[in-house]
């Protein structure tokens, strides 16, 4: 998966960076803001076919937001792994603790029981007194 994101991220920054060259490689064909309010004298209704330029932003354009979209999921989904994989340390770091607990307090329970057992023995002397 890092394979993945890191190609993607790489491609990314390619069609970025063309898609900004591209840009400004073009000619203003319109008046940009001033043509809204009725300063354009140029004509846009028919379409230009063959402008090159024109085609390769569009593509450049579909491409970066395809390539945003997919680093988006592979992210997402890795830091989603990551969150999972926190969740189950967690919980496995709690059960560990749960069962070295109650291994404990079995190991105290024996500790304590043969030493309980050493004192009732008739005839040996667990405080060093003799009967």
């Amino acid at each position: 998966m890092a394979v993945l994101s890191v190609i993607l991220l790489i491609l990314f920054c390619i069609v970025s960076v063309l898609l900004m060259a591209v840009v400004l490689l073009q000619d203003s064909q319109g008046d940009g803001l001033g043509g809204i309010f009725g300063g354009s004298n140029n004509s846009s209704v028919g379409l230009q076919s063959g402008n090159i330029l024109a085609r390769f932003t569009g593509i450049l354009a579909v491409l970066f937001f395809v390539l945003s979209l997919a680093l988006m999921m592979v992210y997402t989904k890795s830091y989603s792994d990551a969150k999972a994989l926190e969740g189950v340390e967690a919980e496995v770091n709690a059960q560990s603790a749960a069962e070295r607990t109650w291994i404990d307090d079995i190991q105290e329970y024996r500790d304590l029981g043969a030493s309980s057992e050493a004192e009732d023995v008739p005839g040996e002397t667990g405080t060093g007194t003799a009967e």
